[in-house]
């Protein structure tokens, strides 16, 4: 078993230098042209840098700036939309692209690339912005844990210690973001967000820090709502897991968001991608035949007959894992045809 498994990462570093140098002799036609079938792709947050002390969810500039190149080259770029009516080249690789979390880096970075290379992409935002609570849920507990100084706390009755790594847990063995995720409700974070006020008020002084946790404002929203290449989507109201929440609650935060994007941008808002990718399968129909979200977007799907709801697709998560060659390679259908 040890010799296959290291026969296995030998393989791997293989095929992923053998990949990197068909990049750079710029015979990527050999990887990209090949692929058939159509994806739906996630990506998140933008920097400068490529910064992965916090966490895996920001990709440079730089790094989307290939990644479109390479796409708009050999793919077929299509909007949401036209991916669920299956408007699709047969003979390419078909691919929607998507953001999470609606961060102002979207707005910073992000747009002037969508319009340089006249991509067509959802951005997909909460209506944090509407409360006093201006940040994702998930990049508050990235920053806080990291440069706080204490060694535990208690959330809910349960203490959450450092370990030798950095990262805490509690005595089930789960980091605070799993907890939160589990337990899915709002009431639970505000706990958090109150344990480290002081962590987070010093983070929101360093400007260095703003591209990790700063989401877009109502005019920055609109003006890219405004853009020919930019359709706003919904990502519930305040990122809370719809699938661990009461359902009337769910189906809250759907109708408030939804209007809070269509007073702002004054179209109408038909997209959703679930936040941490949950839903249940009542709340999808509900959506689709009470609200018009008839482009709904999972992470993968939850449920047994998903994929037969022509409401309902999954999609292929990007992190900056790999060089910029890898991952492109890593670009694979979910349908083929």
């Amino acid at each position: 078993m040890k010799l296959k498994n290291i026969a296995s990462r030998i393989s791997n570093k293989v095929n992923r230098t053998l990949t990197d140098i068909i990049f750079l002799a710029q015979l990527e036609k050999l990887i990209m042209s090949k692929k058939k079938g159509a994806v739906i792709l996630t990506y998140h947050g933008v920097d400068l840098n490529e910064d992965k002390r916090f966490n895996m969810r920001f990709f440079s500039n730089k790094t989307l700036d290939k990644h479109f190149y390479y796409l708009k080259k050999y793919t077929n770029v299509i909007s949401v939309s036209d991916y669920f009516e299956q408007k699709w080249d047969k003979n390419k690789l078909n691919v929607a692209i998507t953001f999470d979390d609606g961060y102002r880096n979207n707005f910073l970075y992000l747009k002037p690339l969508v319009e340089k290379y006249e991509l067509p992409v959802s951005f997909y935002i909460t209506g944090l912005n509407n409360t006093p609570y201006k940040f994702i849920w998930a990049d508050f507990a990235d920053l806080a844990l990291y440069f706080t100084k204490s060694n535990s706390f208690v959330l809910g009755n349960q203490e959450f210690r450092k370990t030798i790594n950095g990262s805490f847990i509690n005595n089930e063995g789960l980091t605070p973001k799993l907890k939160i995720k589990e337990i899915g409700n709002w009431e639970y974070k505000k706990e958090f967000f109150k344990l480290f006020e002081s962590e987070f008020n010093e983070i929101q002084k360093k400007t260095e820090l703003l591209d990790y946790w700063q989401i877009m404002s109502d005019e920055e929203i609109r003006e890219c709502a405004n853009s020919p290449y930019i359709n706003i989507g919904s990502h519930g109201f305040l990122h809370n897991n719809l699938n661990n929440i009461l359902f009337e609650n769910a189906k809250s935060e759907i109708i408030d968001s939804k209007n809070y994007l269509e007073n702002i941008t004054q179209k109408e808002v038909n997209e959703i991608a679930y936040p941490d990718g949950g839903y249940t399968e009542d709340l999808t129909k509900w959506c689709f035949e009470e609200l018009n979200l008839k482009f709904q977007l999972a992470c993968s799907f939850l449920h047994k007959n998903d994929f037969e709801r022509n409401y309902l697709r999954s999609r292929l998560d990007l992190y900056p894992v790999d060089t910029i060659p890898n991952q492109l390679s890593q670009i694979e259908p979910i349908l083929t045809f």
